[in-house]
């Protein structure tokens, strides 16, 4: 048996989500997924790239019916991973700083699939005590749901140009998690309105041009994708190593330069100290050293990695992203100031990575040795 809950039901769940953190909660009814023509279009065209769960589950996203059979609700949350700084990140540059490798806001705390699933799991069991006969279950962002269709139809904001879901009150900083419900609820009004307007700020910013249209992205050009999601060598054509510049892990070029995150924006050192935590008490990463990346042990690195969200990148991932780090920090150093010495400490830290049992590292190895050699007549060092 299935209920039909009340706006006094609904209203409960949403403060009671709110209570546990979620900045935004709203309801969609369960029904095909608007956007799914679209995915359709996207996977055909290749734009996924090595993401072959994406094509492998793609009739599974077309209804939220492959998640939960009899599902009537589909509950959107929002979790906010700006950690209070919404953007205008900047650089040290100082003399006596070492150069910093970014990364992403979204991974500088604990991983947040664990955090979202067990927010998740407090809100179901409180929904399951005062409605017994309800089914549900909470997804995040690795099972088939369009969530941003499902996010914008339940209310909770518009779907940007930079594919993202933005709040108009606080950007697209954001962390979207489902709750999947036998149960009806009455549907909040879907957000119907476009804010992006002429704006192409995020289309003009993205260094690869991954964003090839707006709300069309090819992950293949992404950073995000580059340093998270390949496996092995980054692609040398199009020059993606050379414009991933400083991205460690992640990217949030086209966050940063929306006009709906800059609105809160604050600048911050890269360099300087953080004792900040996230919600769940671990401390912020938001750089690291690339040096320190390529010397660290396995055990350290994994050490630093556990339970958060650079374990998809791996060890491997990270200090191959950290050689391509290296070489833009040289080369940078020498356009600017005509300054070698970073050039010769890279050059010396990556001649033992040139036959790393990681084809992915050895690679860029090879091609970063060869990018510092030709700032200056480093081969005959």
């Amino acid at each position: 048996m299935t209920l039909q809950l009340d706006h006094v039901a609904r209203d409960s769940i949403r403060a009671k989500a709110m209570e546990l953190g979620f900045v935004h909660a709203g309801v969609a009814p369960a029904s095909d997924a608007d956007t799914f023509p679209a995915l359709e279009l996207w996977l055909d065209s290749g734009m996924h790239g090595d993401m072959g769960y994406m094509a492998r589950r793609r009739e599974a996203r077309r209804h939220p019916r492959s998640l939960l059979n009899e599902v009537r609700s589909v509950w959107m949350l929002a979790w906010d991973c700006s950690h209070a700084f919404q953007s205008g990140i900047e650089l040290p540059d100082s003399p006596d700083q070492e150069p910093l490798g970014r990364i992403g806001r979204y991974a500088w705390g604990r991983d947040y699939h664990q955090h979202l699933k067990e927010r998740l799991g407090e809100l179901a069991s409180w929904c399951h005590e005062r409605w017994p006969p309800m089914r549900t279950r909470g997804v995040v962002d690795t099972a088939p749901l369009l969530e941003r269709d499902f996010a914008r139809r339940a209310g909770l904001g518009w779907i940007g140009k930079n594919t993202l879901l933005i709040d108009p009150r606080r950007g697209s900083h954001l962390l979207l998690a489902g709750l999947l419900a036998t149960e009806w609820f009455p549907p909040d009004p879907p957000f119907a309105a476009d804010h992006c307007g002429s704006c192409t700020a995020c289309l003009d910013a993205c260094p690869t041009g991954a964003l090839k249209a707006p709300r069309q992205l090819d992950a293949r050009l992404c950073i995000s994708y580059l340093t998270l999601e390949t496996r092995g060598a980054i692609p040398a054509d199009q020059a993606l190593r050379e414009k991933i510049g400083d991205w460690l892990l992640g990217c949030d070029i086209c966050q940063d330069v929306c006009p709906w995150n800059q609105k809160g924006a604050r600048n911050i050192s890269l360099k300087s100290p953080s004792t900040s935590t996230d919600d769940s008490g671990m401390p912020l990463i938001r750089s690291m050293d690339p040096f320190w990346v390529l010397g660290a042990s396995s055990a350290e690195i994994k050490k630093q990695m556990e339970g958060r969200a650079w374990e998809r990148a791996g060890e491997f991932g990270l200090r191959r992203n950290a050689i391509l780090v290296l070489v833009h920090f040289a080369r940078q150093s020498f356009e600017r100031k005509r300054d070698l010495s970073l050039a010769f400490k890279a050059k010396k830290v990556l001649e033992p990575w040139l036959e790393n049992e990681d084809p992915g590292i050895s690679d860029a190895a090879i091609w970063g040795i060869g990018q510092v050699g030709r700032l200056g007549d480093l081969t005959k060092d």
